[in-house]
């Protein structure tokens, strides 16, 4: 199954590119003037019983938050923006 590469391909593809923006001076957010600081890839929308790709969105912000590892939090879906809108 190419799922997991395919998402985390895109998921390292965008940051880069976002990254380079922001340093560029081609996107202007607050706070990340000198680039993105972190990202980590994490899996939602396990459905049923069976095993689903780790961590998931809500151990990953869930640990964040215990642990004031970081101020804030930026959660961004890569997939399933489109197909799964209810």
């Amino acid at each position: 199954d190419t799922y997991i590469h395919e998402v985390a391909s895109t998921v390292k593809t965008v940051m880069e590119t976002m990254n380079q923006r922001i340093k560029d001076g081609k996107i202007k957010i607050e706070g990340l003037e000198d680039g993105v600081p972190h990202h980590q890839l994490c899996w939602q929308s396990k459905v049923g019983k069976n095993k689903w790709m780790t961590p998931s969105t809500e151990q990953v912000v869930t640990s964040i938050g215990k642990n004031k590892r970081y101020e804030n939090v930026m959660v961004i879906p890569f997939v399933f923006t489109s197909d799964h809108i209810e």
